[in-house]
């Protein structure tokens, strides 16, 4: 893909999920423009409510370009140019992309056991056992102490399931990635 059906292609992502498409914005800080009214990239990340459309045009790039962002291109505030460029490098490169998008999927798959695993035995034992003894029936008990589990859970699978998507179309994009 040439800079400018990146770049074409980038706008026509971020007017999907503008709150307000079709107003003006400014190239260079484009991503502020995602919230109506735009607020500073800094405030956007400190809030779950605000993270939700980042998170969300950012996971749209990732399926629709096929490339996987770094933990650290997750917290710039890009540009669209400097934006379409990352991704014109990311594809000049794609038996590297593929070995990143794999990585990515492992972890993902490995955070779905993982960590609730760890949250299993070190909160859910403790927390059914105390409310157990303060006369909370065990049926309860289990429920209330599984709320955090299962959410964190949702929440693993769907990260899984979105790199498996970026996998699949980087797949489709180029078919042979490992030579």
């Amino acid at each position: 893909m040439t800079p400018e059906e990146i770049k074409t292609r980038l706008l026509e992502i971020f007017q999907s999920c503008r709150a307000a498409s079709g107003t003006s914005f400014e190239e260079e800080n484009f991503l502020r423009f995602l919230y109506d009214p735009p607020i500073d990239m800094g405030k956007a990340r400190n809030s779950f409510k605000t993270l939700r459309p980042l998170n969300k045009f950012l996971h749209a790039i990732e399926e629709d370009f096929s490339i996987a962002f770094t933990n650290d291109e997750w917290g710039k505030s890009w540009s669209i140019s400097s934006l379409a460029d990352v991704i014109q490098k990311k594809h000049a490169n794609p038996k590297a992309q593929f070995k990143f998008i794999e990585k990515r999927c492992l972890q993902s798959g490995r955070e779905i056991y993982g960590l609730p695993l760890m949250v299993l035995i070190l909160i859910l034992f403790p927390v059914v056992s105390l409310l157990f003894k303060t006369g909370v029936p065990l049926w309860l008990a289990l429920g209330l102490a599984a709320l955090p589990l299962g959410g964190l859970t949702w929440f693993n699978i769907r990260h899984y399931r979105h790199y498996r998507a970026v996998k699949a179309s980087f797949l489709k994009r180029f078919p042979d990635p490992r030579k």
